[in-house]
């Protein structure tokens, strides 16, 4: 059973607080003297490519397991998390629905409008379309994008 359970965070971070698993019997107590792997995993978001990064098996100590550096790069919400023993013959009930949000701007990416050209001072025929994404490739939206023609340059320049 999950005794501490990450809460909503950014995805550049580890899971926070970080999830703590305890093995327990079918009466509920804690199997203190259970030493083997336990396998963080996820409960939802597998299909869509999400996976967890970092140490995800870890050696239980009296029966508690923590996982401390853990981390999701998929942004999204309703994540949960589930836990196994090595050999998939106990599990847990998953943790509550918790959430990833994108981390700060770092790229843009080019959607729409691209190798256009015109005259100084005409409308180009296709509005550029970027999509602004983190260093993990999530998207973040409604971000404002800024676009510049410099002085003596024939391309279109972006800054986040």
């Amino acid at each position: 059973a999950f005794t501490q359970v990450p809460t909503d965070g950014s995805v550049a971070d580890f899971l926070s607080p970080a999830p703590v698993v305890e093995v327990r019997d079918a009466n509920g107590n804690r199997v203190t003297t259970y030493t083997g792997p336990v396998v963080l995993r996820l409960s939802e978001f597998e299909a869509i490519g999400t996976a967890l990064l970092g140490k995800t098996t870890v050696n239980a100590v009296a029966g508690v397991a923590t996982f401390d550096s853990v981390r999701i790069e998929v942004a999204g919400a309703g994540i949960r998390l589930s836990a196994r023993n090595a050999d998939e013959t106990i599990s847990s009930i998953p943790t509550p629905a918790f959430r990833r949000l994108a981390a700060a701007a770092s790229q843009l990416v080019l959607e729409e409008g691209g190798n256009q050209s015109g005259a100084a001072g005409t409308v180009v025929p296709m509005a550029f379309v970027v999509i602004v994404r983190d260093a993990f490739g999530n998207a973040i939206a409604n971000h404002p994008v800024r676009f510049q023609a410099l002085a003596g340059l024939t391309s279109v320049t972006d800054t986040l």
